[in-house]
């Protein structure tokens, strides 16, 4: 009796751990299943952001001798003469009181300018301000930069940055070359705008992300 009962037994253990391997089997299957997938996931999650980067400014690049800085052959970017003049007239009319004046000047070196569009002392980029365009009722707050071009290393980068109209630009804000401000936005006071602005949207901080939409 006893011995019947022991093999009753080892039976049930053994059914029990054919059991238990069956289970580890499958969950072994499913662990494979969900990293293939997570590893699928991760890396279009990488090429997503990747490809967001790329997309997030548009811009030129030249590459230079990569043993020197790009900054060493900036006369080769532009004629000297041409990036000297628009200094001149640049500083002149950063100060200058009369807005009507004010924008007849930017216009006088390449920037496309609306109408009624008020601009605060700021400092617009000297080598190329063809490449600003500021829509009708832009507002631009004082000490403001709006760069079209930078200098990574022995790489020289150059792009448009376009303001859409009715747009504010808050004080010592800072935009970067080669982004897109929508119509009726809000860039928030010492602001970084590194990427696109939406339409009808409120950014800020550095740099920007959206607070909220109008």
């Amino acid at each position: 009796m006893l011995l019947f009962m022991s093999k009753v037994h080892l039976i049930a253990q053994n059914k029990q751990i054919c059991y238990n391997l069956n289970n580890l089997r499958k969950d072994i299957v499913r662990l494979k299943c969900w990293s293939k997938v997570l590893v699928q996931n991760h890396a279009e999650g990488v090429l997503i952001r990747v490809l967001t980067i790329k997309i997030m400014r548009r811009l030129d690049r030249k590459t230079f001798d990569r043993r020197i800085n790009a900054g060493v052959y900036w006369y080769k970017v532009k004629n000297p003469l041409r990036i000297i003049a628009n200094g001149l007239i640049l500083s002149f009319a950063k100060y200058f009181p009369s807005l009507p004046v004010k924008r007849g000047l930017l216009r006088l070196t390449g920037v496309r300018v609306g109408k009624n569009v008020s601009v605060a002392p700021s400092t617009i980029d000297p080598i190329f301000p063809e490449l600003i365009d500021i829509g009708d009722n832009v507002m631009i707050g004082w000490d403001t930069m709006i760069l079209t071009h930078e200098i990574i290393g022995s790489e020289f980068r150059k792009g448009r940055v376009k303001i859409g109209e009715n747009t504010t630009i808050g004080a010592r804000s800072l935009i970067l070359a080669g982004v897109k401000i929508g119509k009726n936005a809000i860039i928030e006071a010492d602001s970084l705008v590194n990427k696109d602005v939406k339409d009808n949207c409120i950014v800020g901080d550095v740099p920007i992300k959206q607070i909220k939409l109008k």
